[in-house]
């Protein structure tokens, strides 16, 4: 429980789209909002996301990562960088995810202005996640 956030459950979601489901997609906003806030790049992936190699250096600055082996900085990178966002292709090419199919079980985001604007809008979209049952619709 944290004072600014209220009271989340505890226990595991039944399934997809029920309350416990949505209380975790609504965290998973509100904690990519935060570090992208502070100025930290963001690299989020859901529990089920294996890695076959480290993606890191396909999102660096060209040169490299920056001093400390960290990606991130509150200033816009021009070099070497094309997208201030990278979203997983979801595969589906289904009505609901339309036009995008963009998946939020892994994506890249750079703390720039408009990334920080885009989960700034969706963290404000609080009414559309739960009745939506995901984060997922409502940010595309």
């Amino acid at each position: 429980r944290h004072p600014g956030l209220g009271s989340y459950p505890t226990e595991a979601a039944g399934g997809y789209g029920d309350n416990v489901f949505t209380s975790m997609m609504w965290l998973k906003v509100v904690s990519v909002y935060s570090a992208l806030r502070l100025g930290v790049d963001v690299l989020f992936q859901d529990a089920d996301v294996v890695w076959f190699r480290d993606p890191r250096p396909f999102f660096a600055p060209k040169g490299g990562y920056a001093a400390g082996g960290e990606v991130g900085s509150s200033k816009p990178r021009s070099t070497g960088l094309r997208y201030d966002v990278y979203f997983q292709n979801d595969g589906a090419r289904s009505q609901r995810y339309s036009p995008f199919s963009a998946n939020t079980g892994f994506y890249y985001l750079r703390s720039t202005p408009k990334a920080r604007l885009l989960m700034h809008d969706l963290l404000h979209s609080y009414n559309l996640i739960s009745a939506w049952k995901s984060h997922q619709h409502v940010l595309w």
